[in-house]
């Protein structure tokens, strides 16, 4: 399985996967928060970022300020909405059309449903179900083929903790960032902080997953 490294030199923002440097990172949940932070930091990078968002307008408000911190990043805004399957169908042709070959896909986007009520999609899947697993499967499944014409294929799924009793609008436990990124640098077999993900059939040639908490990303 595949390991996402932290390169020594954060201040030159160099990021990298064993075998070479990252070119187009696809990142959902890109509009705000972790998904917004993970794509600003491999523009700056200088890598070309697809930027996704729940709307065009939240990608685009997103990827301008990506820019006016970096005039030179490249950022490219897009949309789907997660809730919607049938939107995951039509949003993930297009990428693979346009962009031909993906280095990595970011999961990252995900919803916390707090409504007394049960919210169900159109689709009649709950929402909370649709957009944190059932959408995410579907859309790397359809951007298979332009990860699989990448050498350096990965898709990384970002976890949460908002589960949790009392987790939520508590800082993530960044102290633990260190051992987290030194137990993936030392490729640590067993699931630790960060859990490698071994479900399920084992992944196409040349493409690895990966499943980690917010606190690798923060380390970044």
């Amino acid at each position: 399985m595949a390991c996402f490294l932290a390169v020594p030199g954060a201040g030159q923002g160099t990021l990298r996967w064993r075998g070479g440097a990252m070119k187009t990172p696809v990142v959902t949940g890109g509009g705000r928060g972790l998904g917004r932070v993970t794509a600003g930091k491999f523009a700056r990078a200088g890598h070309r970022v697809v930027l996704v968002a729940r709307t065009q307008a939240a990608a685009e408000v997103a990827a301008a300020e990506i820019r006016a911190g970096n005039a030179v990043a490249s950022v490219e805004p897009r949309a789907v909405d997660l809730a919607s399957l049938a939107s995951v169908r039509a949003f993930a042709p297009v990428i693979v059309d346009d962009l031909g070959r993906i280095e990595v896909l970011f999961n990252i986007a995900g919803v916390l449903q707090t409504s007394p009520s049960r919210r169900v999609t159109a689709e009649g899947f709950e929402e909370t179900l649709a957009v944190n697993a059932l959408a995410p499967f579907l859309l790397t499944r359809l951007l298979l083929p332009a990860l699989e014409r990448s050498d350096v294929g990965r898709v990384v799924n970002v976890s949460s903790r908002l589960h949790l009793p009392g987790s939520r609008g508590k800082p993530v436990g960044f102290a633990l960032q260190a051992q987290c990124v030194a137990g993936h640098r030392a490729a640590s077999s067993g699931p630790s902080l960060c859990q490698r993900h071994h479900d399920g059939p084992p992944a196409p040639p040349r493409l690895g997953t990966l499943t980690v908490r917010p606190l690798l990303l923060s380390a970044l």
